[in-house]
């Protein structure tokens, strides 16, 4: 979300402003299905930030049978940086992953830290994409 210009406000206006703009983050949760095959695993471009306006690299610090750790900086019409990280679980049936980044945009920085899990539902995805 653009930057909000409270210059003009008065400073009751500006701090209801600011709380609604907080409200509006805070946690929250999203409940996907996804078919993840195994060649979008292998692609460089997995989990990276998908935006014609930028540019990004992933550095890859682990991936093994048991966990994948990745640094990503992103240039462009924003700069973004942090790390992810993916953990398997229960013998490859789950998994559980965290990802931090801080994104700079009009010289405003908006930190986000993601927490996510998943398992497996399948070897037939179905109509599922």
């Amino acid at each position: 979300m653009p930057p909000v210009d409270t210059a003009k406000m008065t400073p009751e206006q500006a701090a209801r402003m600011e709380a609604a703009m907080k409200a509006m983050g805070g946690e929250h949760s999203n409940t996907q299905k996804h078919c993840l095959t195994k060649e979008e695993l292998s692609k460089d471009s997995f989990m990276m930030p998908e935006s014609t306006g930028m540019t990004c690299k992933r550095t890859i610090a682990t991936n093994t049978s048991s966990s994948f750790v990745a640094e990503v900086t992103c240039s462009g019409e924003q700069e973004m940086k942090g790390q992810m990280s993916i953990d398997s679980l229960s013998g490859g049936t789950a998994f559980k992953g965290t990802a931090k980044m801080a994104a700079t945009r009009a010289g405003r920085t908006m930190n986000v830290a993601l927490a996510m899990s998943g398992k497996y539902l399948g070897a037939d995805c179905g109509t599922i994409k």
